[in-house]
């Protein structure tokens, strides 16, 4: 499965409070998201390519496009749910999204 590619302005940003601190999110077809990492123009490739790492972990992801760059999300229920098997690795927290984010790239 591919993440899905939408124009920034066919979504809707809000913040919200998670963990003591304010955090991005956005609603697109009904379902919440919180970004997890932002680009630049520049680095589409990267972009893509660090989504496509987190649907492969069975995290629903929405990449939006816009003139200053490009963004991924992650589904809030996402960060939310118990998986129902025990696997390798546990669900991202959206606090631990940006190092694995990172290591997606080494």
């Amino acid at each position: 499965m591919l993440p899905i590619v939408v124009n920034e302005e066919l979504v809707h940003r809000f913040n919200f409070y998670l963990h003591t601190s304010v955090k991005q999110g956005m609603r697109h077809q009904d379902e919440l998201y919180a970004l997890a990492q932002e680009f630049s123009q520049t680095a589409r490739l990267t972009a893509y390519q660090k989504a496509c790492e987190l649907v492969e972990q069975g995290v629903p992801v929405v990449v939006t496009a816009s003139s200053v760059g490009y963004a991924v999300w992650v589904s809030l229920r996402s960060l939310t749910q118990v998986p129902e098997k025990t696997t390798r690795q546990p669900r991202p927290t959206l606090s631990s999204l940006p190092s694995r984010l990172e290591l997606c790239s080494a």
